[in-house]
């Protein structure tokens, strides 16, 4: 628990006060129409104040939470500062992730030096796995030696979460091995392979805990990325002496980050003894390394070093090294600064104040005080990390790690200082727009093709009928349809996995059944006008085609002729009939008797079973 305030600070360096509560980030539920996202996320706790631990009972100092919506890995940055209060002491700080701490632990020694005692910082770096849900990760402190109080200053956690299967790489050792080495050359304490998909910004964070073995030394840690002797932009130096029940301890903390191209690349973390007789021990050395691609619109990197020795003698806070980082939207700063803090040729011993800004945002309330004393070498060289993490909006602004003299003496001298943020926005829940501009519509034909746009980078897919998808961009076309119905997945997936599915749907319809032509029939003589005749003799020859009252019905052997004159029947015969086509022919001579009135009218009328009847004019009289 936060009892008490850090000493007084000068005018103009007052800093934001952060919540003491933590903070925690749920990713909402996920729409049915998308998949789980891609998205980073970040949480993050820090503290501006004291928190005093007595005993060996563990005291929780910040923590924070993230609800992950997939499986991942969580990149960790812890740190504080460490101060005298009552009596020498050795602090133990871990980073416990769900109650459980691993290899992630730190010892630092603190004791009595002249003014108010030694102040040294603590860091703790490192790469978990984390399965999908929730999950926390808290920074707690106990007294592992010694009789005096643990004062721990502004101490700060950040974590974020990178998701199996973004466009971010990772890397880390499969077990960070304790090491020693007693050798001036620079050797590696651990390494581990990054494989990047394209141009990537990589940062690469390294720490551990140094500590007294046999002999007094000065060490040298450095990380490196394709260097098999580290970066010297990263360099570290550190002193461990004999002071303490079982030597000084104390936190060692360096970073390097450069593009890469596309491919394999080796990381390292590197030490070696710079001077001293004494066996250089590192305990839970861990290294890490996170890539983002150069064209990502998510996560973005930002980072500044000095590869030389940068000197501040006043007791004005100024920028050691800075970089610019540009956020697209709102989001937050993850920022961690480290450099190695010694006395120069001339100098004095001093206390030295470390802080992080972060643009017009404001300053994180995560400073960090360290001591620098006289040794019978150079001076006492000690490493200083600092980390916070602060809300910004879109757009540019400059982050800053600053230090100066806090007390009397200097000037402050510091090697090598870096500084790195990670700009995470807020998660984009926001599936792609798909509109169809052209769909299949019902109809006989076997082919289909539509067309669409959508309103995000994405991906497409289409699959027809439950098929496989595959990739189709704008348009999709297919051919030899089966009768019956269809349907067309389209779906868009935009960089962070949020997902946009349209179906289409319609019916081949059967083309219809082909009909028989009907056949044409053999025509039918048109028969003569029915005419009135003069009839002139006493016979009458007929020749007609009758038609049938339906096709199917034979022709009779016989048909009935009637002879009229007027209403008179003249007379009534028969004749023979046979077909012809679809008619029937009859044909014959009709004998009149009596025998009428010469050049008398009459009219001929042919009919029978099966026939229909017609009046027909006489062929010849």
């Amino acid at each position: 628990m936060i009892r008490s305030v850090r000493r007084a600070r000068p005018l103009g360096l007052a800093l934001t006060l952060l919540a003491t509560a933590s903070v925690v980030l749920v990713m909402p539920a996920v729409p049915a129409t998308a998949a789980p996202a891609l998205n980073p996320l970040e949480c993050h706790h820090a503290v501006d104040g004291t928190d005093f631990t007595s005993g060996t009972d563990v005291s929780d100092l910040v923590s924070c939470s993230i609800v992950a919506p997939s499986d991942g890995k969580v990149v960790l940055v812890a740190t504080a500062s460490v101060a005298y209060d009552t009596a020498d002491s050795e602090a133990l700080y871990e980073v416990a992730v769900d109650g459980a701490v691993g290899r992630n632990q730190r010892w630092v020694d603190v004791s009595s030096a002249p003014g108010d005692g030694t102040d040294r910082s603590v860091a703790i770096t490192a790469l978990t796995s984390v399965t999908d849900g929730s999950h926390t990760f808290t920074m707690r402190v106990r007294r592992s030696a010694g009789t005096g109080r643990i004062a721990t200053y502004d101490p700060s956690v950040w974590a974020l979460f990178i998701p199996s299967g973004s466009p971010y790489a990772t890397c880390a050792p499969a077990v960070p091995l304790d090491w020693t080495a007693t050798q001036a050359a620079m050797s590696t304490v651990s390494s581990c392979t990054l494989d990047v998909t394209s141009p990537s910004r990589v940062l690469v964070l390294g720490s551990a805990s140094a500590a007294y073995s046999d002999a007094d030394y000065e060490g040298r840690v450095r990380v490196g990325i394709d260097q098999p002797q580290g970066s010297t932009a990263s360099d570290r130096y550190f002193d461990i002496t004999s002071a303490g029940s079982d030597g000084a301890d104390r936190t060692v903390a360096t970073q390097h980050s450069d593009v890469v191209a596309a491919g394999s690349h080796t990381i390292t973390l590197n030490a070696a003894r710079q001077g001293g007789t004494g066996t250089v021990k590192l305990y839970r050395p861990s290294l890490l390394a996170i890539a983002v691609p150069t064209s990502s619109t998510g996560l973005q990197v930002c980072a500044g070093g000095v590869d030389t020795v940068w000197v501040n003698p006043s007791t004005t806070s100024t920028s050691m090294t800075a970089c610019d980082l540009t956020a697209t939207r709102a989001g937050s700063a993850l920022v961690v600064g480290t450099a190695s803090a010694g006395i120069g040729a001339g100098g004095s011993p001093y206390e030295s104040q470390f802080l992080l800004t972060v643009g017009g945002d404001g300053a994180p309330a995560t400073d960090r005080y360290v001591d620098v004393v006289a040794d019978g070498g150079d001076g006492d060289d000690v490493a200083v990390a600092d980390s916070s993490a602060v809300p910004v909006g879109a757009g540019t602004r400059t982050v800053s790690f600053l230090g100066r003299v806090y007390t009397t003496g200097g000037p402050l001298l510091t090697y090598d200082p870096g500084v790195a943020a990670i700009f995470v926005p807020q998660p984009d829940l926001t599936a792609p727009t798909v509109t169809v501009t052209s769909a299949p519509t019902d109809g006989t034909s076997t082919s289909v093709s539509a067309a669409f746009t959508v309103d995000a980078d994405a991906t497409t897919t289409c699959s027809l009928d439950g098929a496989p998808g595959q990739p189709c961009a704008g348009t999709y076309g297919a051919t030899g349809l089966a009768v019956g119905p269809h349907t067309l997945t389209i779906v868009a997936t935009d960089t962070v996995g949020n997902q946009t599915t349209r179906v289409l749907s319609w019916t081949v319809a059967a083309p219809a059944p082909a009909t028989a032509p009907t056949p044409t029939p053999t025509p039918t003589p048109a028969p003569p006008t029915a005419l009135e005749v003069r009839l002139s003799g006493t016979k009458v020859a007929v020749n007609a085609v009758l038609q049938r009252v339906r096709a199917s019905k034979a022709c009779p052997r016989r048909a009935t002729v009637v002879v009229r004159k007027g209403r008179t029947v003249l007379t009534t015969t028969t004749l023979p009939a046979k077909a012809v086509g679809a008619g029937c022919r009859v044909a014959g001579t009709v004998k009149v008797s009596p025998k009428p009135a010469a050049r008398a009218k009459v009219k001929v009328t042919v009919s029978g079973k099966n026939l229909r009847s017609r009046t027909i004019a006489a062929v010849r009289a």
